[in-house]
């Protein structure tokens, strides 16, 4: 453009913000499965957490049933890998992990599991005293009891040691 006078040009420049991260992070549990069923309590669940790829503001949070996990934050396109400990019921148990971002609306991410906890049946012995006679025998039954039904077969395996009474002389050893 040629210019035969002195003259003031006005450019106005409009800068637009870039749209806001409105994606929420990846969450993973890795530790169980939904439905899956365990014989233990408490449980570590397991995960990751990422905003890699999806707005790239790191991990602020991860929540387990509304409680922080440990190892649960990560800067810019980190991995958080988090764990938590969780106190199971008999039954089903629903397990909730929430992941935040890093962005000031804290755009979020909830997986839910269930993991249903059978806990193993266990054994008890009665105590059973008795006065030891002068002649014959005297049988000392001892009860055991299954604390609840179990599919699986269960075995006991016993002994006698010696202590107040000797074996093959004062005692025999017991039949099933």
């Amino acid at each position: 453009v040629a210019m035969t006078q002195a003259r003031t040009v006005s450019v106005t420049f409009n800068v637009m913000p870039p749209p806001p991260d409105t994606t929420p992070p990846s969450l993973l549990i890795t530790s169980h499965t939904n439905n899956q069923t365990v014989t233990t309590s408490p449980i570590t669940v397991l995960g990751t957490a990422s905003d890699s790829g999806l707005g790239n503001n790191g991990i602020s949070s991860v929540t387990v049933n509304g409680v922080a996990a440990s190892g649960g934050t990560a800067s810019g396109s980190g991995t958080a890998n988090w764990s938590r400990s969780v106190t199971l019921n008999p039954g089903a148990n629903t397990i909730t992990v929430v992941a935040k971002d890093g962005r000031a609306n804290q755009n979020s991410t909830t997986v839910q599991i269930t993991v249903n906890y059978q806990s193993l049946p266990s054994l008890s012995i009665n105590d059973v005293s008795l006065n030891e006679g002068d002649s014959g025998t005297s049988s000392a039954v001892f009860m055991v009891t299954l604390s609840s039904a179990s599919s699986q077969t269960v075995t006991v395996s016993y002994s006698t040691a010696n202590g107040t009474a000797t074996g093959g002389s004062s005692c025999t050893g017991g039949t099933d």
